[in-house]
């Protein structure tokens, strides 16, 4: 069975950053792409990546991320309901 094996480490060690590090095996590219397109969207680096294609205020920034907070918070607390029962 062909497996992909990635590492994500972020940070600086010693002389070289590091950063993710996807390694293919059995000529498995396609599968080794999946993984390193998943871990980028996990990381979120997607869609920071797509917040920066254009300037933002720093106005209208506060208010995404206040939006986003509350957000958040109403998930969790749908979250915590939905176990509570």
């Amino acid at each position: 069975m062909g497996g992909v094996k990635a590492t994500h480490v972020f940070g600086q060690k010693g002389d070289h950053l590091t950063g993710i590090k996807i390694e293919v095996r059995n000529n498995n590219v396609e599968k080794a792409i999946r993984v390193l397109k998943k871990k980028l969207m996990k990381d979120g680096v997607m869609k920071e990546l797509k917040m920066r294609q254009y300037y933002e205020k720093p106005s209208d920034r506060r208010v995404r991320k206040k939006k986003e907070m509350i957000a958040n918070y109403k998930k969790k607390q749908r979250l915590l309901e939905k176990f509570k029962d």
